[in-house]
């Protein structure tokens, strides 16, 4: 499960995503893989603390931005305190992810 948000008053974006499958706790600011079609790789470190209910939270950077929404996502990985869960998208899925942030990511201003 994903979670898009955009904060207004902070002006920031964030990612949440909950990991199962791999252990039940997420390390202090986890790696998140993002792999795309054209065999891009994004690596973001994330933001939370230590945490065991597998939330993996991120804010990604302008530049991250620009790699989420102009590659064809194809899996997510997030790394846990046991091991890493990966997630593959199907084409639709894919094309809701990237357009979705693209509406977020134009609200965010520098």
């Amino acid at each position: 499960q994903v979670s898009l948000s955009y904060h207004p008053k902070i002006n920031d974006l964030f990612i949440s995503m909950y990991a199962y499958g791999s252990g039940n706790c997420i390390d202090s600011k986890p790696r998140l893989l993002f792999l795309f079609t054209d065999s891009v790789r994004l690596e973001i470190d994330g933001t939370n603390d230590f945490n065991c209910d597998n939330t993996a939270r991120m804010s990604p950077s302008s530049g991250e931005l620009e790699v989420l929404t102009t590659h064809v996502l194809s899996r997510v990985r997030v790394y846990t305190y046991e091991g890493y869960v990966e997630v593959a998208l199907k084409p639709d899925e894919a094309l809701a992810w990237r357009t979705t942030l693209r509406h977020l990511a134009a609200l965010k201003h520098d």
